[in-house]
């Protein structure tokens, strides 16, 4: 090829030629190739080595890539061309769905590649929920930092069982500026979502967001790991796993990421501070007879205004915890006042008191707490903040 130019963040690769061992130039047109060939690119110094990278031509997405720690790329195709490389976040994956591995009369289907799993995305936000239906992984998935769409939403949720079968869904990249629902799944219903790990993952949305699913709702979550290098950010009910309504029992959760991972959410807007709920598991716990147990996390929890926990933001009136433990600094950044700057916990930022009590046994928190509001005595709070309301009936009960 010949040197690379960079524009707008790609790198063009304008020609290339082709020689064979004698040294003589080779005619692209006449060599007809029949299998893939791998064509290697020059070292460049815009993209690190390690970093994910798609391959165009003439705007046209052709393969991903993975830039080697020497700078050059590889990439196998079938024929020479003119090339461009950009990040692999220019890429949707709604643009790559397959969805030809579906048919409306088996009620158990496994995924293999991410166009596959792009493909349920598509399907579900089109109506088909998947309700009494099994999607498996046959393996691990990369996703490369393309961008996702969410699996389900308000409209169409996915409401059957996803069995990772134990593998990996690694490199998420879902950054939805301004929306809800936000993460792997956008929101779940009945059904299930288990024996399933996500490793690196950048999420964004603005309420309800969460690696695994922006709105988990009614479906059980089981086994389920979030590990690696991992950055949430939201507006409000924003957690690790799920960001809104954990209407089902969770069990056997673990966030187990690298040191500069956070969860944060800022509910400040225009002025006006709003009820933040972020945790490092869950930002918001439904309320009945749910229990979370097996559950822990070690990730940073940052809350601009209350409800701020090491594993959720508030544990409602109802909820159970069992063997949970979080080890992640908790920090509220900017409560006007101290009785917000109280609904901060190690285990939950606030505790609901409004209807069946609220049990912790056997819970363990050994980060940190800080407010952004001086004077306001914290040592009470290693399990839980406050109680959300100034009278109520329920009862806190710590084992």
């Amino acid at each position: 090829h010949t040197d690379p130019i960079v524009e707008n963040d790609k790198i063009v690769f304008e020609s290339i030629e082709v020689v064979d061992k004698d040294g003589n130039v080779v005619d692209l047109e006449a060599l007809n190739l029949t299998e893939k060939v791998t064509v290697t690119l020059p070292a460049q110094e815009t993209f690190a080595p390690a970093t994910n990278v798609s391959i165009f031509h003439n705007n046209t997405f052709v393969t991903f890539a993975t830039v080697a720690e020497d700078g050059t790329i590889a990439y196998d195709v079938k024929h020479f061309c003119e090339v461009e490389v950009a990040s692999s976040s220019s890429v949707k994956w709604s643009d790559l769905a397959d969805t030809t591995w579906y048919n409306d009369t088996d009620k158990e289907f496994e995924l293999d590649s991410a166009e596959k799993l792009a493909g349920l995305a598509q399907l579900v936000v089109s109506g088909n929920t998947f309700k009494n239906k099994t999607i498996k992984l046959a393996k691990n998935i990369d996703l490369r930092n393309a961008q996702w769409t969410p699996i389900g939403n308000s409209s169409y949720s996915f409401q059957g069982t996803f069995d990772g079968q134990e593998h990996i869904i690694k490199n998420l990249n879902c950054v939805m500026e301004g929306k809800s629902n936000v993460g792997l799944f956008g929101m779940t219903t009945n059904g299930e979502i288990k024996n399933l790990t996500v490793e690196n993952a950048i999420v964004t949305g603005r309420l309800c967001v969460g690696v695994v699913a922006g709105t988990p709702y009614t479906s059980k979550y089981t086994n389920i790991k979030v590990v690696g290098h991992v950055e949430v950010n939201g507006m409000s009910y924003v957690g690790t796993v799920g960001g809104k309504n954990a209407y089902a029992n969770w069990t056997n959760v673990t966030v187990d990421v690298d040191e500069t991972s956070y969860v944060k959410a800022n509910s400040v807007e225009n002025g006006i501070a709003y009820r933040t709920y972020v945790g490092g598991v869950i930002g918001f716990m439904g309320e009945g007879g749910h229990k979370f147990e097996n559950v822990k996390s070690n990730i940073d929890v940052i809350g601009s205004t209350c409800d701020v926990g090491g594993i959720t933001g508030i544990a409602h009136y109802g909820n159970s915890f069992i063997n949970c433990s979080s080890s992640g600094d908790v920090t509220i950044t900017d409560a006007s006042e101290e009785a917000d700057a109280e609904e901060i916990g190690g285990i939950a930022g606030v505790w609901h008191n409004g209807g069946a009590d609220v049990t912790f046994e056997n819970c363990t928190f050994t980060g940190k707490l800080s407010t952004n509001v001086s004077g306001v005595n914290l040592e009470d709070n290693t399990i839980t903040g406050k109680a959300y309301l100034s009278t109520g009936d329920g009862n806190l009960i710590i084992k």
